[in-house]
């Protein structure tokens, strides 16, 4: 990694070309079977144990190796399609997310909640076999380049009148 790119101070000019970089990184790790550690090995990943997964990043510390840059993806939506998807979205979407193809992002934070689940106003509304939602997000990392969005927002049933939280 280019020495002035370590200290975390990347300029915006500089930003695209450093995206670009850790894409590449993240595709050599997914062509060596490292990119996906934790996931199952028929979904791509390594099937790595716990005691396995926690060597490798101390040993990618140790290395001082840039990050991953599809981490949303590899932590939060990659394993919640690989868990809820259908067959059609875990083709379609793990292989992309693995190789740093494709970049997700968390939207998370609100305007009256901040970082705090609890009290998130976003709403998911079930319509059919869709939802329905409604809310504001104001900040995310990454956002500038996902694919998609990993949305943190209130689900509303209905008919039990409760709510609980869903990524989507």
């Amino acid at each position: 990694m280019p020495e002035e790119w370590t200290g975390g101070g990347i300029n915006s000019e500089e930003r695209g070309a450093y995206i670009d970089y850790l894409r590449k990184w993240q595709r050599k790790l997914y062509e060596g079977g490292w990119a996906g550690i934790s996931w199952p090995k028929e979904f791509g990943g390594r099937g790595a144990s716990l005691m396995e997964q926690a060597i490798f990043q101390e040993e990618m510390a140790r290395a001082n190796a840039p990050q991953l840059v599809g981490t949303i993806g590899l932590s939060l939506v990659g394993p919640t399609i690989i868990a809820m998807g259908t067959e059609e979205q875990k083709a379609r979407y793990l292989p992309s997310i693995l190789s740093g193809d494709e970049i997700w992002c968390q939207g998370f934070s609100e305007p009256n909640a901040g970082s705090d689940v609890a009290a998130l106003g976003t709403k998911a509304v079930r319509d059919g076999d869709d939802f329905i939602v409604n809310g504001q997000k104001i900040w995310t990392s990454f956002a500038q380049w996902p694919i998609g969005v990993c949305c943190w927002s209130a689900l509303t049933r209905v008919r039990q009148n409760t709510k609980e939280s869903l990524v989507c």
